[in-house]
């Protein structure tokens, strides 16, 4: 598994095709954590070695029954290295299966496992834009809203400068902060008021600052 990585430039598409993807079923019930973590790194390697199509059909379902692993690493794993595969396959690798990985994942135990599912997809809404945003993973997104870790919403935060920065202030007034208000709303744990107050850091514009300082205002009422 670990020489793996360093011998796929030499091994033919086909070969990988033909004679490695077999027997990668094996190594995906080892009993090693360790093992299964280093298979979900080869994997992602695997994927930009071979036709998208196959990648899609062979080694998604892989990536996605590891992001179900019982154990952290193995997860991480995957999260470390699935975006160069996302980049390569493009829109087409978010299949039903894998936003629901990613929507169980946002519930993981492991804020470590939450934080890297964020960062992903606040980098896979960079790369594909607003409408692949709206359409898949902004319900997914917001979770880190209401995170109990404050690195979790701290990276969300970040997501959002990254976002704003690239879809500019419309999409913060029109689509991020009426999310954040009805989040907001429903928030019982004060962990959105602790988000909001730096929304106003990245987006920058007065007229946003204004609608934060009215969130805080509103919930110190409470």
């Amino acid at each position: 598994i670990i020489a793996l990585k360093s011998c796929l430039k030499n091994i033919s598409a086909d070969k990988i095709q033909t004679v490695l993807i077999p027997q990668l079923g094996d190594l995906m019930k080892d009993s090693s954590f360790n093992v299964r973590a280093g298979l979900a790194v080869s994997l992602c390697s695997i994927c930009t070695a071979i036709k998208k199509e196959v990648a899609i059909a062979k080694l998604l379902p892989l990536l996605v029954d590891l992001l179900k692993d019982e154990h952290h690493e193995v997860k991480m794993g995957v999260l470390a290295g699935i975006q160069p595969v996302a980049n390569f396959i493009g829109p087409e690798f978010i299949t039903s299966s894998m936003l629901m990985s990613f929507s169980n994942l946002m519930k993981d135990q492991k804020w470590r496992v939450r934080n890297a599912v964020l960062d992903l997809l606040g980098n896979l809404a960079k790369e594909f834009g607003k409408d692949f945003y709206a359409k898949n993973i902004e319900q997914i997104f917001l979770q880190f809203l209401t995170d109990a870790v404050a690195a979790v919403r701290d990276t969300g935060i970040a997501k959002v400068e990254l976002l704003a920065n690239t879809f500019k202030a419309d999409w913060v007034l029109k689509v991020y902060l009426p999310r954040a208000i009805e989040a907001f709303n429903k928030d019982k744990q004060g962990y959105l008021y602790l988000s909001l107050i730096h929304i106003s850091e990245p987006t920058r514009p007065l007229y946003i600052s204004y609608a934060v300082f009215c969130l805080k205002k509103k919930k110190k009422k409470k």
